[in-house]
């Protein structure tokens, strides 16, 4: 399944992928639960998220190559890109964190304690806000 919006497209992840961002053209369009995507300018990158390995992983799609793992936490579930397309943020639901991470960098920030098994992300409009849904709720 893909869909399609201002160029930006979205598949839906096989079984043992959990989330999908896609950093490439304009606009920001969404497929599946646990998919997501937005672009930025010049650059063509899809983040990955490794349940198993508590990572996420770019690919480099103009030369098919993967880059080195970025540590996020607990079995990562979703990630978000901010408008300005500086961050992305990857929330863990076996940590209850949110990670964030500088997109042209690769580098993870402090993890963000959200509550129990975070798995879903959006971020606001304006970049000034990530909202995180959670499958159970916290005490």
């Amino acid at each position: 399944m893909t869909v399609t919006q201002r160029s930006a497209a979205v598949f839906a992840a096989p079984a043992a992928l959990t989330a999908l961002a896609l950093i490439a053209a304009p606009g920001v369009a969404s497929a599946a639960p646990g998919a997501a995507s937005a672009a930025v300018p010049r650059h063509v990158t899809v983040l990955v998220a490794n349940r198993g390995s508590g990572t996420v992983s770019p690919i480099f799609t103009t030369t098919n190559r993967a880059g080195k793992r970025i540590r996020t936490g607990g079995v990562p579930q979703a990630i978000a890109i901010t408008p300005d397309y500086k961050m992305a943020y990857v929330a863990n639901g076996g940590s209850g964190t949110v990670t964030p991470v500088r997109i042209r960098t690769g580098a993870a920030r402090a993890p963000v304690k959200v509550g129990a098994f975070p798995d879903a992300i959006v971020i606001s409009p304006d970049g000034k806000m990530a909202y995180v849904a959670s499958t159970i709720a916290s005490a």
